[in-house]
């Protein structure tokens, strides 16, 4: 009997080759048995008459292990002795991989080193392979963009170099020169080295200590999931000395004076290993400073108060009190009131939170001035013109009414009312403009509109 070796290490190809003499013609079987337990002389095989008459047989498919096979009539159960027959393996194919991670992103310094090659059958090739994944897909997709580099008759030297690699994951397969090509396959990561691709955030909070406007600079990485810089990196602001720090503040006195008035920056960034900018020149990038959010309020109409801010983010939230106690709130910037009061102050605060105030005492007129007029002959709105004045207060009033055109169409003094007509005729639905002038003789005046509804 003769044992043929597995063609790899962990192939199950071994066979045994039985060589048959002084038969007769007799029609055999055999069983064997492993060390392992996976074959016991329980089961039996006949020999083929193909294999008799040829004089031998093969047991195929077999790991390397001890094996005994017995050969037997099958007519006396006559047999040899028993044999024992081992059959064996190739040195295990192997080697040691090693990888070197780049330096700086993108400039394709990586390395991997294979050394010790051993086992197998000689000479060997070495196979350098990639794939990249696309998890994020539905369903997920690996697109194979592999490249194979076979090196060669490495028989004798044992060891190779991959340089010139881009970081990621590749696969080594080191391969014999059997028929099978027995293969070790090693996975490895090239690391990427400073990969970051800076983002710049510009925003214009509230200093809490001063209550103005100020710039915040704030740079993030795009590559990271949460925008972060990992590790021991470098920014600097328009060629001004570097800080660990990715957030600039015009606060910060080293800064201040960069942003005293509109104007583009740039902000440089250096990675752990040296690498500056992810090998990208930095793109200007415009900051133009707030004005201090400021207030003021005046008297805009009829015992109307009205704020006008200016600076400041936008977004204004207007909250007016009377004599201390909030009135109303919201975007309105105007406020209408109906007492006198001692004080009326406003309270302005931006989408950034800086907020400016301003009080004044705004007179109150007690005049009632309807908008609008319905002259249907139900005894309400019948006629147009201010109320809850006061003839002795203010005899010299007088209210003037417009239509859309701009045409004078009435005049009324103190006490009178417009019936809806000029020149006897009656005027269409529509809105009509006033202008009420409390003393005749002054400039003081108040303008609004009205509607008519016929």
């Amino acid at each position: 009997m003769k044992a043929v070796q597995t063609t790899c290490s962990y192939n199950r190809d071994g066979k045994i080759v039985v060589t048959l003499t002084g038969i007769d013609n007799r029609k055999l079987q055999y069983s064997i048995s492993s060390a392992d337990g996976a074959y016991t002389h329980q089961q039996v095989y006949t020999v083929s008459d193909n294999d008799l008459a040829a004089g031998t047989f093969t047991i195929s498919n077999l790991k390397p292990d001890t094996y005994e096979v017995n050969v037997f009539t099958v007519a006396t159960s006559c047999h040899p002795p028993v044999q024992s027959v081992r059959i064996t393996a190739p040195a295990e194919l192997k080697g040691t991989v090693t990888g070197i991670d780049e330096i700086c992103a993108s400039e394709n310094r990586g390395e991997i080193h294979i050394t010790n090659i051993q086992g197998g059958t000689g000479p060997y090739f070495v196979t350098k392979e990639y794939k990249t994944s696309f998890d994020n897909s539905t369903p997920p997709v690996e697109v194979d963009d592999s490249i194979y580099e076979p090196i060669n008759n490495l028989d004798g030297v044992n060891s190779h170099v991959f340089n010139g690699l881009d970081g990621k994951k590749y696969s080594i397969a080191i391969k014999d020169s059997n028929a099978t090509n027995c293969k070790a396959l090693y996975f490895i990561t090239i690391g990427s080295g400073d990969s970051f691709e800076p983002v710049i955030n510009v925003t214009y909070p509230c200093n809490p200590v001063t209550n103005k406007p100020m710039v915040k600079i704030v740079v993030t990485n795009k590559l990271d999931p949460k925008g972060a810089f990992v590790g021991n990196y470098k920014f600097s602001l328009d060629n001004l000395p570097a800080q660990t720090s990715n957030i600039f503040l015009s606060t910060d006195p080293k800064y201040t004076k960069q942003f005293l008035a509109p104007a583009y920056h740039t902000v440089f960034v250096e990675g752990p290993n040296g690498c500056p900018n992810n090998n990208v020149l930095p793109t200007p990038f415009m900051v133009t400073p707030l004005n201090e959010l400021d207030v003021t309020l005046s008297i805009s109409g009829l015992n109307t108060a009205m704020a006008v801010a200016t600076g400041g983010s936008g977004n204004y939230k207007y909250t007016f009190f009377a004599d201390g106690e909030q009135m109303q709130s919201g975007s309105n910037n105007t406020f209408i009131y109906y007492q006198q009061y001692e004080q009326i102050r406003v309270i302005v605060t931006d989408d950034s939170e800086c907020s400016d105030v301003d009080a004044k005492r705004l007179t109150y007129i007690p005049i009632c001035v309807p908008d609008v007029m319905t002259p249907d002959g139900n005894g309400e709105n019948d006629d147009w013109g201010p109320g809850c004045v006061d003839p002795t207060v203010y005899p010299r009033l007088v209210s003037h009414v417009y239509d859309r055109y701009g045409r004078l169409i009435a005049t009324l003094p103190v006490g009178a009312r417009w019936n809806g007509k000029y020149n006897g005729k009656e005027l269409p639905s529509g809105d009509y403009w006033y202008v009420i002038k409390v003393d005749n003789n002054d400039g003081k005046e108040f303008v609004g509109h009205f509607t008519l509804y016929r």
